[in-house]
């Protein structure tokens, strides 16, 4: 997948503004100490939805006028059902209109509202789906490079005995503690000129020992693949010289060198898509939720009665369904005769 923006004119243009609001939320949440892209992802998809809601809303109202219009609507095409010359189509078409301006609308406003979401919901897939082509500060691909020490304590003869062996494998343990200690971290940035603290370097860095060996894994992760690497060897380099004179212990071997990473070890794109899709459902359905709760309309002759503890005299019939009962009533009529 080609992480580069959308050449689309409109959509294009929608999903870098939209770019520019998500590397400014991620930009707040770490000015005030939380890296969290999930995080990251929910406000943004917040920020869109209440930006849309003006268009829903709208949406909406259309959806109700059109539901009282529409029995309107249904008895003039009734009236005209059976005229097909072009003065009875024009006569039809112009008292639709005039129902129309009744309620103050036209026969497109639903559908304008659809065409203005329909590019924001393409740009905003475009950005949630290619996040980094859109919003490099956000998610930059990040590089792991590893160095490996072999921690052995030999006797003065090179032989290796079981003792050493026990000694070599409790010595991994305090290796990983002093390894990233306030003392050779610092060695690590003075000898890199890296423009960082102790804290934020040991940040970068994870100590491994696979069971049942010797081996200690230096794993660095960084933005630069260069640094990685450099600072995977270097902290190598200080702790097989700061150790030993630490621990009065033989010094341990250097398995291997750490070398530049040729691919990226993060992050997962799919992840944060899947992040966004699920945030985006959930506060869709969040938003059904406090729909039907907050709905105080009155749909039928039961609600009538609960909410207000009224039993209605009379119910007037809705047009489509009074016409509905009429057709199967003939045509339970007609059935009868036949037989």
């Amino acid at each position: 997948m080609l992480l580069t923006q959308s050449t689309t004119p409109i959509i294009g243009w929608i999903a870098t503004l939209l770019g520019y609001v998500m590397e400014f939320i991620f930009y707040c949440l770490t000015f005030i100490g939380i890296q969290n892209i999930g995080l990251c992802i929910i406000i943004f998809t917040i920020i869109v939805r209440l930006l849309m809601l003006p268009l829903t809303i709208k949406q909406q109202k259309f959806a109700k006028i059109s539901q009282v219009m529409q029995p309107e609507i249904n008895k003039i095409q009734r009236k005209y059902r059976n005229k097909t010359d072009q003065a009875s189509m024009m006569k039809q078409n112009e008292e639709i209109q005039k129902v129309y301006e009744k309620y103050g609308t036209n026969p497109t406003g639903g559908c304008l509202q659809l065409v203005i979401q329909m590019p924001i919901f393409l740009a905003l897939y475009q950005v949630i789906r290619k996040i980094p082509a859109y919003s490099y500060f956000l998610v930059r691909p990040t590089y792991k490079s590893t160095a490996k020490m072999y921690v052995v304590s030999a006797s003065k003869n090179s032989v290796v005995d079981l003792d050493a062996l026990n000694i070599g494998t409790s010595l991994t343990a305090d290796y990983e503690q002093l390894m990233l200690s306030y003392p050779v971290l610092e060695q690590v940035i003075n000898k890199l000129n890296l423009d960082m603290d102790s804290d934020t370097l040991a940040k970068m860095i994870t100590l491994e020992n696979p069971t049942d060996t010797r081996i200690l894994n230096i794993n660095v992760v960084s933005t630069d693949p260069k640094s990685a690497r450099d600072i995977a060897n270097t902290l190598m380099d200080v702790s097989v010289d700061y150790l030993p004179k630490t621990m009065s212990t033989n010094a341990p071997n250097v398995a291997q060198k750490a070398k530049l990473a040729d691919h990226k070890d993060g992050p997962s794109y799919t992840k944060y898509t899947m992040i966004g899709a699920l945030a985006g459902a959930f506060l869709y359905c969040m938003y059904l939720v406090v729909k039907y709760l907050m709905d105080d309309t009155i749909h039928t002759a039961d609600d009538m009665e609960k909410y207000f503890d009224i039993v209605p005299l009379a119910v007037i019939p809705d047009v489509e369904e009074l016409a509905s009962e009429k057709q199967q009533k003939k045509g339970k009529l007609e059935k009868g005769f036949s037989k």
